[in-house]
């Protein structure tokens, strides 16, 4: 993920001197991209990373149980939930271990970027297809950032990417995303 994020928004040193010139908030970083990634991912097709999300994320539940005992000093029942972490946690995260095709096809949506040119049909078409949505979204983004919700922002500015570049499809080279 980290590699998509450098291919999507650039190396971190440079990405940083751009946040720092705009005095970003920064708490708004992680969640914009948060937002940003899951609604790229989550309009895409994309099985592996499907599954992944699907198996982990009862962990998530697993882990808060043990924080929330553990903070109401509730000392067993935070140990039972580690425990169940633990024993799931293996045979849950094992979908993740198996994204290679998934990750491929990330990095081949990305690529597209290093040829902005070959980008201009590809945008006009989908930009001319989708331009109310697309404003709409915009329109979200602008709110969501002023009122301090930086996932939805993100989440926003992802949709607007899949509107004007196509999904992420897993099995087809990035010319025939559309």
């Amino acid at each position: 993920m980290a590699k998509v994020l450098e291919l999507a928004l650039g190396p971190v040193p440079q990405m940083l001197s751009f946040l720092a010139n705009y005095q970003f908030e920064i708490k708004s970083i992680p969640q914009f991209i948060e937002g940003f990634m899951y609604a790229l991912l989550g309009e895409s097709d994309l099985p592996e990373i499907d599954a992944c999300y699907n198996g982990v994320t009862p962990l998530v539940s697993i882990m808060e149980d043990f924080i929330t005992n553990l903070l109401d000093f509730n000392i067993l029942a935070a140990i039972e939930a580690l425990e169940s972490f633990i024993f799931h946690f293996q045979l849950d995260f094992q979908p993740c271990t198996m994204m290679s095709d998934d990750m491929a096809a990330v990095s081949a949506y990305f690529a597209q970027l290093k040829d902005p040119l070959s980008l201009i049909p590809i945008i006009t078409k989908n930009y001319l297809l989708h331009q109310r949505k697309i404003s709409a979204d915009w329109a979200d983004e602008q709110l969501s950032w002023s009122t301090g919700d930086y996932f939805q922002a993100g989440e926003d500015v992802g949709d607007i990417v899949v509107l004007a570049l196509g999904k992420i499809e897993e099995s087809e080279a990035f010319n025939a995303i559309q």
